[in-house]
C-alpha cells in the first residue's frame, strides 16, 4: 500500500488480475487500472502468458525503490526483509500475504435457515446489497453432523459458524455479524450492535 503516491496501470501486451480493497477485477491490453494511495491492493500475472505495463506512480519519488530492487536482484518471497527496508524507506507497507486462491472464494456461512441468529446476516447482507457476497451452506440437523465440519470447528455443533475466505473460523452469530460489517464493502448497518467478544480465528 503506497501512503503517498496514486499509481496506474496501462497494460501493453498479456493479461493482470488485480485484487484492490476487497474488489477482484481484470486489465488487458490498452486498457488502464487506477490505485489511489492508501488503498490496499496487489495485482498478478495471468496464466495466459507474460504481461507489460506501464507504471505511473505521481508525485514522482518512488522510482528510487525499483533503483533499490534492480541493484540488490532482490526476489519475493526470498529476499522481503530487504525489499520491506526499502519500502518502508518508500513510504509502502505490505498489509497482507501475497495473492492466493483464497483472496477469490466467498465466505462461507453454516445455518439453520428458520434460526433468527442465522437470519440476522442475511438481514445484515440485504441492508448491504450484498446477497452474493456469501456462501449459505444448510445444515441439516436432524443427521448427524459432517465430520469436515466438525473438524472445522473443534468440535463445535452450535450454528451459524462462518469460515472467512482465508479459511479461519468464526463463531457465535454477533461475532460473525461485526466481522462482517466491518470486512464487507460499504456503510455500517449494524453501528448499534457491539460485542465484547474477541475475533479470534483460526
Amino acid at each position: 500500500m503506497h501512503q503517498n503516491e496514486d499509481e496506474t496501470f496501462v497494460i501493453l501486451t498479456g493479461t493482470c488480475k488485480f485484487w484492490l480493497e476487497g474488489e477482484e477485477f481484470t486489465a488487458g491490453v490498452g486498457e488502464s487500472v487506477f490505485i489511489p494511495r492508501g488503498k490496499e491492493h496487489t495485482f498478478k500475472v495471468t496464466n495466459d502468458g507474460p504481461c507489460r505495463h506501464l507504471l505511473i506512480l505521481t508525485p514522482g519519488g518512488f522510482e528510487s525503490f525499483f533503483a533499490d530492487m534492480a541493484a540488490g536482484q532482490f526476489r519475493i518471497p526470498e529476499d522481503m526483509p530487504a525489499i520491506e527496508e526499502s519500502a518502508t524507506r518508500h513510504n509502502m507497507a505490505f498489509t497482507g500475504p501475497r495473492w492466493t486462491d483464497h483472496m477469490s472464494q466467498k465466505h462461507i456461512v453454516y445455518h439453520i435457515p428458520v434460526c433468527p441468529f442465522s437470519q440476522r446476516l442475511e438481514i445484515l447482507l440485504a441492508l448491504r446489497d450484498l446477497t452474493d457476497a456469501v456462501e449459505f451452506r444448510v445444515v441439516d440437523i436432524t443427521k448427524p453432523r459432517d465430520p469436515d465440519l466438525l473438524a472445522k470447528t473443534r468440535g463445535t455443533t452450535a450454528l451459524p459458524v462462518l469460515e472467512t475466505s482465508d479459511g479461519c473460523i468464526l463463531k457465535e452469530s454477533l461475532v460473525i455479524l461485526r466481522y462482517l460489517d466491518e470486512v464487507l464493502p460499504g456503510a455500517s448497518c449494524v453501528g448499534a450492535i457491539r460485542s465484547n467478544t474477541p475475533l479470534s480465528r483460526c
